[in-house]
Formats: structure tokens, sequence, C-alpha cells
């Protein structure tokens, strides 16, 4: 505190003439400001009164919702629509028939396709779509912020890859509403956005009457939140005024991370692949594949057997202390010690967040650190895939990364190298799922062949035996 020292005269009072002066110029500023309001807000709703020619907020058509708002803004006219064909034309795709369907009936011709996305990155992401795409089988809208010049036909649609296994979403009766989806990866997406949102880019599915429920509110919904950002976190604040949760489905993948997204692929949940995002963001899955190139080679491992893609399995060879981890379609890793199912089930941190940062606590997913060079995996990589007719058994064949082998060299592992010159491939024969697996979930179990024969080792994937752990 300054104290007033002794002798220093005190402070000149104002005079009373200049306080009042000052008292009557604010009481005038007050008085312009609220007839400056009073006369913007009144010409406001004159203007708009005189537009439309009715109560602005009195709409009670049959196709709407009454809102239980009391702070909704103005509407518009009856004749306003932002979306003018979105509403008609996206119901008549999204059915076949008027009748309810059946958990059975659910198929690829039953799901309707609406994707937003940018002029800007069209370019690029339309390489992905043409991967995945059936014009013939499947159906639905690309929402684009500009006009882009037509070079391609009009068959490309989403901004991701999606299987075209859909028994995991036949499990949900399609007579109910239903918001299904899944968070981010990075733990500061879902804190700045919700941990109760199905994020755009991993993908939004929806069932058929919960949209013809969004319909009837939504122009009038998204008026009462033009704060939030993009179009998944507006649909979750509209969804969640009708009362519906989310349901969580592991194999949504937003993937909100940045450089290999190796960890993630092969630790997939014990559950339905269905999609990924920000491909373009990520490091070529493949190495020595350019980004298109490798997925391709993904694609074609999806679309051979597309319940078992991308499910891990885990199988152990005691006596050379060896842990064998099969990502199926993707890679087979082979540990030079023991490794635990439960540490192997977490994903290696091979990526950062989508801020750029890689500890623990940047993710909400279960990680774990990658291992030393000396503990580090011999990888195995996808080279070929085919299915057989007669059984229904994929046989997949997976050619050994020298990268590792040439660091363990440097660093002097010898006590931890897999001999390079006795298995050079592994060849995984994995038995056809049962089509019901994704409703009682069980990792499948996988056991190592003794001998190796012209540098290839063989593993057998298959549903596991009762009493028979991993």
């Amino acid at each position: 505190m300054m104290m007033r020292g002794v002798g220093t005269p005190p402070p000149t009072p104002q005079p009373r003439s200049s306080l009042a002066t000052s008292l009557l110029l604010a009481a005038l500023l007050l008085t312009s400001v609220f007839a400056w309001f009073h006369l913007i807000l009144s010409s406001h709703h004159a203007c708009s009164n005189n537009a439309t020619g009715s109560n602005l907020n009195t709409r009670t058509t049959p196709d709407t919702f009454p809102s239980p708002f009391p702070w909704q803004p103005p509407d518009f006219s009856e004749e306003y629509d932002p979306f003018p064909s979105f509403s008609s034309s996206l119901l008549r795709a999204s059915s076949l028939s008027g009748k309810p369907l059946n958990y059975s009936e659910l198929a690829m011709r039953n799901i309707v396709f609406g994707i937003g996305g940018s002029a800007q990155s069209w370019p690029q992401r339309k390489g992905f779509i043409k991967l995945w795409w059936k014009p013939h089988d499947m159906r639905g809208f690309v929402w684009l912020d500009e006009p882009v010049i037509a070079t391609d036909p009009p068959d490309q649609l989403p901004i991701l890859m999606i299987s075209e296994d859909t028994s995991s979403f036949s499990k949900y009766d399609p007579n109910e509403l239903y918001y299904v989806g899944h968070y981010s990866e990075s733990h500061l997406e879902n804190f700045i956005f919700s941990y109760n949102m199905a994020y755009g880019g991993g993908g939004v599915a929806i069932s058929y009457p919960l949209a013809e429920a969004l319909v009837g509110m939504f122009d009038d919904c998204i008026r009462r939140y033009p704060h939030l950002f993009g179009s998944d976190d507006r649909l979750h604040a509209c969804i969640t005024e009708l009362g519906v949760p989310i349901t969580k489905e592991l194999g949504f993948h937003q993937f909100d991370i940045r450089g290999s997204a190796f960890g993630l692929l092969t630790a997939h949940p014990v559950a339905p692949f269905i999609s990924l995002h920000h491909v373009g963001m990520v490091e070529p899955i493949f190495p020595g594949l350019e980004t298109l190139d490798s997925l391709r080679l993904l694609v074609k491992a999806m679309q051979v057997e597309p319940s078992s893609f991308l499910q891990q399995s885990i199988c152990y060879q005691a006596n050379h202390k060896l842990s064998f981890s099969i990502s199926l379609g993707y890679a087979v890793q082979v540990y030079p010690r023991i490794v635990s199912p439960r540490e192997l089930q977490k994903a290696e941190r091979t990526f950062q967040a989508w801020n750029g940062l890689d500890f623990e606590a940047e993710f909400d997913i279960n990680t774990r650190p990658s291992p030393s060079i000396c503990d580090h995996p011999f990888t195995f990589y996808l080279e070929e895939i085919h299915q057989e007719e007669r059984t229904g058994s994929v046989i997949s064949l997976y050619k050994r990364h020298g990268a590792t082998d040439a660091l363990k060299k440097k660093e002097f592992c010898w006590s931890h190298m897999f001999s390079a010159e006795k298995v050079q491939q592994i060849r995984v024969l994995s038995k056809p799922f049962d089509w019901l697996w994704y409703l009682v979930p069980r990792r499948q179990c996988c056991s190592v062949g003794s001998l190796v024969k012209d540098g290839v080792l063989d593993i057998v994937v298959d549903a596991c035996v009762h009493g028979i752990v991993t």
C-alpha cells in the first residue's frame, strides 16, 4: 500500500460542476444506446413480419415438433428450406419399401451414405473413394462447400473407407431410434467436443426412425447452436434434444492421430472393423508403398473377408520364448520374448495425438510405449491374400520386413534374434468366422506350426476351443 508522505499536499478535489457534467453526459449516452437498440430490434421484427406475412413463432405444421425452448430465435417462413431436396430425397433413398425392416434384412442397399467435405480436399479424397465405392450397390450423397469440376463419373461419395460387412448393425432393430458411432482417440478432442458424440470423420450411423424425427426439427434446432463447430457437433446437439444417446461401436475409427498408424491397426479391438478417417494425414500404412497403393492393398484384404479384417490373434512358442500377434489382413509381429495378451492388446504408441504429443495421457484408448530395439518385434507385412472357394478359409502371406533385423544387428541384439535365414514369410490360414461372433465377442485363437518349409512358417487362426487360453 502506498502512503502519502508527511508534508505532501492532498490532491485537489474535483469541482462539483465538473462531476455534474460527467453524470449528465453518461445519462445521455445510456439513453442514446437504449434508443439505438430499440430501433434496431423493432425494425428487425417489422421487416421479418412484412417479409413472411405471418407470425414468426407459431409454426404448428404436422411435420414439425413444437420447440420446448423459450430461447428459440425467430423462425423463417414456411417456404424457406435451406436443404430443399434433402428431406424428401434422403428418406426416399433410405428405404426400398414402406414396411419395417427385420434384423436379418439389413444389407448394403438399406444404408444411405451422407458425407460432408470440402472442394479443396476433393481431388485427393476421391482417389480413396474409388478403392471401395460400388455405384451399383451403394447409395448416398456428397455435400461440398463449393462446386467442383466433374472429371470422373459421379460414383464417388464418402471420404472414408467403409467395410462391406453390415453384420455389426444387424443386431439393432431398424425400427427404433439409434445413433451409432464412436469418439476420438485423442483426449483433447473429446475434452473440447464431447465423449458422447459420434465423430463425423469416423462415421455416424442413424436409424431410419431417427432420421424421420430429425427431419421434423432439424432446421429449427441448428439455429439454436450457431456456436458449435462442425456438422457432427450440431447433429449431436439435436439428437440429444430428442433424448437419444450414442451407441458406441468400436469399429468406427476417427483416426485423430499423426505419424504411423501401425500401433492402432495391429491392436484392433475385438469388434467388426467399420471405417477409417484421416488416412491422408498419417504415414503410408505399408512400408515402401505410397499412400494410395497402401490403401489398395489394405482394401483388398478387407474385401476378401470383411468379418475377420484386422482382428487380432495371439499365440506363443514357449520353447523358443516367442510371442506372436497377428492382425489379419495387415501384419504379423513376432516378439523375441513372452508378452502377455494384456499388453499386446494395447496399441503401441507409434503415433501422436492430433495435437502432436505422444504422452499416454493424450489418448482416450489404452496404449503402451514402443519397446527397446532388442525387445522390438520382427514384423511381417501382408503380401498376398485370397479366400478358398471350397472351405471359405482365408490364406494370407506376410513377408518379413528387414529394417528390424538391421537395427537389431546394429545394436548387437544377438540373443533376441529370430533367424532370418529360416523364416522369411509367414502364412496364415484363417478359418471362417461365425456370423454372430460380434454378439458375444472373443478374440480368435491361433497355433504356430512346428516346421519351417522353404522359409515359410504356418499359423492357423480359428475360434477358441473350450478350455484353451489364447
